[in-house]
């Protein structure tokens, strides 16, 4: 019903309740053999958390990735602060919220370097198995934002990856609303970019002495790429925080209240 970089609003309107209200986007950091690249998602937000993917982009390397200096970070910045996208209804929208993987290697520094250009809405992440009461996401440690230089976060990939894989798989019937955090895509999105969303299968997980039931755990298939499904995951997380922000800091809330989110949103959006 869209293509890429397309915001319908007329028709998205019919599907979740209201027009897109905000943009985010999660980056993955490759470091390939050669030169690597920027992998970048971008989806764009409805009421209750129903989204539609606008694009999926790979952001080259001129020299290497993670080289704060390569043009590819300069390309990740002018998405960022000057990319607009107009809907059918004339709405303009910029990314609001924009999460990078900054998973521990030779690109993290690089990562924070990025990130401290930003006030508030460009996020070092970290994957973590599972957090504390299920959350999906807490700061790091006050060590790691020391060294970090500006606000980072881990992220319950398992979590999200459930929720991903769920809603991959959801159905929904045209005429009817969308469940909360239905997921839409591009007519014109490549075949590549979703057959990334079956690279991983979830599997049992063992403790190595007493073989007691330690949980589930998401294993990526040999030689299989998983950035959009990893991606997915992120952009779910980046959602949530960019509401728990709203709402504590915006709405002066003790915490998160979707409900009070879309509240909000909708006034201004209206």
């Amino acid at each position: 019903i869209y293509s890429r970089n397309q915001i319908k609003n007329r028709i998205f309107s019919e599907e979740t309740g209201s027009p897109v209200y905000k943009l985010t986007c999660a980056v993955d950091v490759q470091k390939t053999p050669g030169k690597g690249e920027l992998l970048v998602d971008i989806k764009a937000w409805c009421k209750n958390a129903i989204s539609y993917t606008l694009d999926f982009r790979h952001l080259s390397a001129e020299k290497d990735v993670t080289d704060f200096h390569d043009k590819c970070w300069r390309d990740l910045e002018k998405l960022i602060e000057t990319e607009i996208w107009t809907a059918d209804d004339k709405k303009q929208y910029q990314i609001g919220l924009t999460v990078i993987d900054a998973a521990w290697g030779e690109s993290t520094d690089t990562v924070y370097q990025f990130c401290r250009q930003y006030s508030d809405n460009v996020f070092p992440t970290f994957g973590a198995d599972k957090l504390r009461d299920g959350l999906t996401l807490i700061p790091v440690s006050k060590s790691t934002l020391e060294k970090a230089g500006c606000m980072c976060y881990r992220i319950n990939t398992i979590k999200m990856k459930d929720r991903v894989s769920r809603m991959i798989n959801a159905s929904w019937y045209s005429g009817e609303m969308q469940p909360m955090f239905y997921m839409n895509f591009p007519d014109d999105l490549r075949e590549d970019y979703f057959k990334q969303f079956t690279a991983e299968h979830k599997i049992p997980k063992y403790h190595s002495k007493t073989n007691k039931f330690l949980g589930f755990e998401w294993i990526q298939t040999q030689g299989r790429d998983n950035h959009a499904f990893d991606l997915a995951g992120y952009h779910f997380a980046a959602i949530e925080l960019m509401a728990e922000n709203i709402c504590t800091r915006g709405l002066g809330l003790d915490a998160l209240s979707w409900p009070a989110f879309w509240g909000h949103l909708e006034k201004i959006y209206k």
